[in-house]
């Protein structure tokens, strides 16, 4: 999963909820951001932005161009995030789930809500006001969670009567399961209900388009790309979808739904979501062509050529039939489990897509890591180990193995869990790596199935043993596919690895942006639109601010898959982008060829 720069809204005034009083907004010409050098305009933009007159929000007005940037604190107390989250909650109510919005009416959740909206401006209040402030933000976060949690118990007796009576300490884990299950699904639809007709929502999923097609005409006319790779690359960004934040029961994404200034994509499900709380506050052009980029990077490249590998398709196709019940092939499990050696080597074609830039890209040098080196398998045992335990901890393998389960008051229940690993999670996990843990539960259970000789605890033990050496075996094969390249941590903390995956997806998303820019004919204009898009590069006033040579001696000491936040500033001001801003390159650094 790759985090993305934050980012910002742009929006007319007439299109904002919230009036310039409320807001606390400060108006401020353009060209106040625009001296001649190109670092020294995002510096001279963020010592504004975060000025002790506009504290994070501001209007860019560049003739008919109104670019709100709202990072900081409504008049009246509020974050602008949370601000924008109350009125949709308040203006969307009568979409949301009826079973939730009649609990919230029978505790007059939104007459609460639309009052506390309305308090006065915190300078303003005496003690009391501000007691009664506080209060009034606690008792409305008690009604939005009891309200969900009231659903959800109705949910459950709904599927399982009597459960409403059940204590607490009687419920099997597989219940539990069922009851988080209910939960993720209640927030889908809460916040499907509460933004997938929101304007600023809407004006995401056109700029989100208008990018695609940005990105595949680049690929088309881009020469310098093999014929191979433009082929690939056209197909990715085909495949990519963008999901309303929350709204994938899978991903409980609450505070990506509500106020977060953020955004994702995941590459496993090869789909990006932007945060609420950034496209609420933030123009988020560059945030799109950023996270876009990811379905082009190197770990999307490694996921790509793992499930189309062999042992990728039949790891699939176990785990496929495990959760959905359906008749396990012990012939074609043996044969695997024989031959699994002969199946990894198959990782060993895997080839990196342009690897000099993705050298440049890795920011720093790394050691050489031998292909037969001790210390990848010593690696790959942790990492097993590591997942045993955990399923070891929470009973997962003895569950899996029995098909009826005892209750706490005596009498057995039939286990819906028996020899189905998936009905361990929440949500059965979609297109999993293959060193996800549950991959580890399906090789178990297919040796559990599949070798059925010895006592209970042999089978038991020989199931677990079978299933750690293969993962290991696994986990190596993918260590060394992934190489110089790997984003897992011990393998950068030891100096044997940097992934590039971020700072490509900056560059490429940069180059993307760049084109976008350079069709609006003035210049001015332009340069107000990739400030307002890097809103999220200015921090507010901080300690690591007064004392950035200090501050750097402990971010050497950071896994940091973004560049530190002076370089990336400069990263992001590639030969394109200068060229679309037409100012003067001001600083040192090296620039990768792309």
């Amino acid at each position: 999963m790759a985090i993305a720069p934050l980012a910002c809204t742009k929006d007319s005034t007439k299109n904002t909820a919230q009036s310039d009083e409320q807001t606390g907004m400060k108006k401020w010409a353009s060209s106040a951001f625009f001296p001649d050098g190109c670092l020294q305009m995002v510096n001279t933009y963020c010592d504004r932005l975060y000025s002790p007159d506009a504290l994070g929000n501001l209007l860019i007005e560049e003739g008919n161009t109104h670019v709100l940037i709202r990072k900081g604190m409504t008049e009246n107390g509020f974050s602008q995030a949370y601000y924008e989250f109350a009125h949709a909650q308040i203006h969307f109510k009568n979409r949301l789930p009826r079973d939730f919005l009649s609990a919230l009416k029978q505790q007059r959740f939104f007459e609460r809500l639309f009052t506390h909206l309305k308090q006065k401006p915190i300078n303003q209040m005496s003690l009391f006001d501000r007691v009664k402030s506080i209060r009034a933000q606690m008792e409305l976060g008690a009604i939005w969670n009891s309200a969900i949690s009231e659903v959800i118990l109705l949910r459950m007796e709904r599927l399982y009567p009597g459960f409403s009576k059940t204590r607490d300490h009687m419920i099997s884990i597989e219940l539990w399961i069922e009851k988080r299950r209910q939960r993720t699904k209640l927030l889908a639809e809460i916040y499907y209900a509460i933004w997938s007709k929101h304007p600023k929502w809407r004006d995401v999923e056109a700029q989100f388009e208008k990018i695609r097609t940005e990105y595949l005409n680049y690929i088309q006319e881009n020469d310098s790309l093999p014929d191979d790779i433009k082929k690939d690359w056209n197909q990715r960004i085909k495949d990519v979808r963008l999901v309303l934040p929350g709204t994938d029961p899978a991903n409980d994404m609450e505070i990506c739904s509500q106020t977060e200034q953020n955004a994702y994509f995941f590459t496993n499900l090869n789909y990006l979501t932007i945060c609420a709380g950034d496209f609420n506050t933030e123009e988020i052009t560059q945030t799109l062509a950023h996270e876009l980029s990811h379905a082009l990077d190197i770990d999307r490249s490694f996921k790509i050529f793992e499930d189309n590998s062999r042992a990728g398709i039949q790891l699939n196709s176990f785990r496929n039939n495990l959760c959905e019940n359906k008749i396990s092939d012990c012939k074609a499990w043996v044969d695997f489990r024989d031959i699994i050696p002969e199946h990894l080597e198959q990782m060993k074609d895997f080839r990196v897509q342009q690897p000099a830039l993705q050298r440049c890209l890795k920011g720093k040098e790394t050691r050489q890591l031998d292909d037969d080196d001790e210390y990848i398998m010593t690696t790959a045992k942790q990492e097993v180990q590591e997942m045993l335990a955990s399923s070891a901890e929470r009973n997962i393998f003895l569950r899996l193995t029995k098909p009826d389960l005892p209750m706490p008051d005596g009498s057995m229940r039939k286990n819906p869990g028996y020899l189905n690993p998936c009905n361990y999670y929440d949500w059965p996990p979609e297109s999993p790596s293959l060193d996800d843990e549950i991959n580890l539960l399906v090789l178990f259970t297919m040796e559990y199935k599949c070798n059925p000789s010895g006592t209970s605890t042999q089978r038991m033990e020989n199931a677990i043993e079978t299933a750690r050496k293969l993962h290991q075996e696994i986990i190596k094969a993918q260590i060394q596919m992934e190489g110089e390249f790997s984003q897992r941590q011990q393998l950068q903390a030891d100096q044997y690895a940097a992934s590039p995956a971020e700072r490509f997806a900056d560059r490429l998303g940069a180059e993307i942006f760049s084109r976008i820019l350079i069709k609006n004919p003035d210049i001015q204009t332009r340069r107000a639109l990739y400030l307002a898009s890097n809103a999220w590069q200015c921090s507010r006033p901080s300690l690591e601010r007064h004392f950035p040579e200090e501050a750097q001696i402990q971010r050497n000491y950071l896994v940091n898959p973004h560049s530190i936040e002076m370089n990336r500033r400069k990263e992001l001001l590639p030969l394109s982008i200068r060229k679309a801003l037409n100012c003067r390159k001001d600083f040192n650094l090296n620039e990768c060829p792309f």
